[in-house]
């Protein structure tokens, strides 16, 4: 495979060089959110593979056997995790970084700006001492998978078949850890743009939302960012909706939250009050039906720009604006063991690959 003959000549021309010493890496991303600036911070290193099912590494997302596939094939040819999976824990201090934050105050060893501006920083903490510290308390926190379920579980299955062959190496997943706490943990929503069946999108689409929702034509506003706004003073279970027919602006808003119960009974309460299931349920389903999860009448977006110009330039004919999820809805419903909807959180920014490679031979 190529990715593994680029990574095997990396290493030989020096291009990529081994740590002398087992380390942890403090990792810091800056980023700004409209006017605001925001740097969230975490480690990578090393975490022991537990069973998703069972153990203390808990996800929030079903992850697609493609994908996995073509992963799995990749770190086979690689032997080597390329890119961090990103996980959250929980504490109620910031006691982990408080023992890391002295390791920052030298100049990181890396620092480079992204293409949406995003400052990546990075320092190697090989103080043994340091490390012991953080390990002893992170040892009983549980772990929620933020992003990369893929990169998880086709982790857990190279370790099932590599057992024995890489000294136990492969009995390990290279992670980026974050607090909970941390103020700049930020979810992004992750839109839909829909493409309804029919010959008169309309008049059907209408029927079908009133049986659930209050429509609210919003005449003064104009553009998304008013339209954030109104979303922003909204009561939960509000979602925003563009109309490319007419190019006007729209609340949909929950008519009776006994709906949920009704509908959604037999979910448990941490589900049924996710907007991404209350729009899939309550209005997606019934505008697509059979076509709910087909790429040609359904997409998702998180760029705001982009989901208004494909519905304008008539590729769909809805846009549908949510709200981002909290942070305690991906950990209580991680708890429970339970999945998410499709693309129901986007962490944002992202991890960038290669920063750090874990090479097991």
């Amino acid at each position: 495979m190529r990715a593994a003959e680029f990574l095997k000549s990396w290493r030989e021309e020096k291009i990529l060089l081994r740590d002398p010493q087992a380390s942890i890496y403090v990792y810091e991303q800056e980023f700004s959110i409209g006017d605001k600036k925001l740097t969230r911070k975490g480690f990578m290193a090393l975490v022991k593979i537990e069973d998703m099912k069972t153990g203390s590494i808990l996800p929030h997302e079903d992850t697609i056997t493609k994908k996995r596939e073509d992963r799995l094939r990749l770190m086979r040819a690689c032997r080597a995790n390329l890119s961090p999976v990103f996980a959250l824990y929980p504490e109620e201090k910031t006691e982990v970084y408080e023992v890391l934050k002295p390791a920052t105050s030298a100049p990181p060893e890396m620092e480079l700006v992204w293409t949406d501006g995003t400052i990546n920083r990075v320092w190697v903490v090989s103080d043994w001492s340091i490390i012991e510290s953080v390990s002893k308390l992170m040892e009983r926190k549980p772990l929620f998978i933020a992003d990369g379920h893929h990169r998880y579980e086709v982790a857990a299955a190279f370790s099932k078949e590599a057992r024995g062959s890489l000294g136990g190496r492969a009995d390990y997943v290279m992670m980026m850890l974050v607090s909970t706490n941390d103020p700049a943990l930020f979810i992004l929503p992750i839109h839909r743009l829909v493409r309804v069946p029919g010959e008169h999108p309309d008049t059907s689409v209408v029927d079908i939302l009133e049986e659930y929702f209050y429509i609210e034509p919003q005449e003064s506003v104009k553009d998304y960012e008013s339209l954030r706004k109104v979303l922003e003073d909204s009561p939960e279970h509000t979602f925003g909706l563009y109309v490319g027919s007419n190019k006007k602006y729209y609340l949909l808003s929950l008519a009776d939250n006994k709906t949920l119960e009704r509908v959604f009974g037999e979910e448990p309460e941490c589900i049924r009050q996710l907007d991404t299931k209350i729009l899939y349920g309550l209005a997606l389903d019934k505008i697509l039906g059979e076509h709910v999860t087909d790429e040609k009448y359904i997409k998702y977006v998180h760029d705001v720009n982009e989901a208004l110009e494909l519905v304008n330039d008539e590729d769909y004919d809805l846009a549908f604006f949510l709200r981002p999820t909290r942070i305690e809805q991906v950990k209580d419903v991680a708890s429970e063991r339970l999945k998410m909807p499709p693309k129901t959180t986007f962490f944002h920014p992202k991890l960038l690959t290669g920063l750090v490679v874990n090479c097991m031979e």
